[in-house]
């Protein structure tokens, strides 16, 4: 297995790997020379590659080699350089007024890039950015429920593969459904992050329901991205509700570490107790939020950290008290119990 990190995994992982120096691959920037054969392996077509085209590309992508790709796609797309079938041509009189333009960050870059797509582009991008790096045309098809364009998707995916924005997988794993990725993380994210607050609200709440429909009976094997998508569409206490059932699933196959942080977000989630005196709505959210409480105190009992349990527990007992919750106050005494009587604690049990 290999595994991608950012320098900041040592930030919040100060030991991770600690006498495993072999492991450890850092992947430092490209020198000048490797920065000028990757741009004549991207050019292998073009007979010659002109020296001020590779200075250009070398010195702005100061060995970032995405950076690299991206400035040959907007060269490409600007007709500098032009695709032949066979041969590639330079048009190297326009190429000296064109760097001045060059942004000089690649998100800059990026941004660019995305400002030159068609409307029903642009559209269909931001609509599978909202489904993740990996997404599917059935659903971007039924986001439209989130901006109320309709169009069709065929022309927009083919111009946006051959654009080099996305590109489609072999095989989906969505039977009926032809699956797309974009090719690169921090492009999907520059286009996420084009979206308003609202718009991406509007999204989310759609891609749920597509989401939930399309996985029929398997909807359970999606819960975590269930409520990821709840979340964002700003629906907390669905979103806390689907975290419960994800943590559920960790519990029953001892995946303990997954269960309490999906628990733990689900809490973040969830109103806190003043929120909810009284009954009706007040009593169904009291209800969630003890029921997140208890299986916080189960797991935390099963890795013998009975402090944490009791803590989760006596929060549950309270809350369950002052809502007159008769079966969560059952089970938060019966869990109390069990760890009393795994201490000795008989009478106490």
């Amino acid at each position: 297995m290999v595994c991608a990190a950012r320098p900041t995994l040592y930030e919040r992982r100060p030991t991770w790997g600690s006498g495993h120096d072999d492991l450890r691959l850092d992947l430092r920037p490209l020198s000048r020379r490797e920065g000028r054969m990757l741009v004549r392996e991207i050019l292998q077509k073009t007979p010659e590659v002109p020296r001020m085209l590779l200075d250009l590309v070398v010195e702005r992508a100061e060995g970032n080699p995405h950076y690299t790709e991206e400035l040959v796609k907007a060269l490409i797309e600007d007709r500098i350089i032009q695709k032949g079938s066979e041969v590639w041509t330079i048009e190297e009189t326009r190429l000296a007024a064109w760097q001045r333009s060059v942004p000089p960050t690649l998100v800059g870059l990026l941004q660019t890039r995305l400002d030159s797509l068609l409307y029903p582009e642009r559209v269909v991008l931001q609509r599978a950015a909202t489904l993740g790096r990996v997404f599917w045309d059935s659903a971007v098809y039924a986001l439209e429920a989130g901006d109320s364009v309709t169009m069709t998707l065929a022309e927009p995916l083919a111009a946006l593969v051959k654009r080099e924005f996305i590109y489609e997988r072999p095989t989906s794993a969505l039977a009926g459904s032809r699956e797309y990725a974009f090719v690169q993380a921090m492009l999907r994210d520059v286009v996420y992050d084009s979206l308003v607050r609202r718009q991406q609200r509007a999204y989310h709440a759609a891609a749920v329901e597509w989401l939930v429909h399309a996985a029929g009976k398997r909807a359970a094997e999606y819960t975590a991205l269930i409520a990821d998508h709840y979340e964002h569409a700003g629906e907390s206490l669905k979103a806390a509700g689907y975290l419960l059932q994800a943590a559920q699933q960790a519990n029953a196959v001892s995946a303990f570490p997954e269960a309490i942080a999906l628990l733990e977000h689900a809490l973040a989630l969830s109103p806190q107790p003043p929120l909810m005196a009284g009954e009706g709505a007040g009593g169904e959210v009291g209800a969630l939020r003890i029921s997140i409480l208890l299986l916080l105190g189960e797991v935390y009992g099963y890795k013998g950290a009975y402090a944490e349990a009791n803590k989760h527990l006596q929060e549950a007992l309270q809350l369950a008290r002052t809502l007159s919750d008769e079966r969560g106050l059952a089970s938060a005494l019966g869990q109390l119990a069990r760890i009393a009587y795994w201490h000795g604690a008989y009478a106490e049990a």
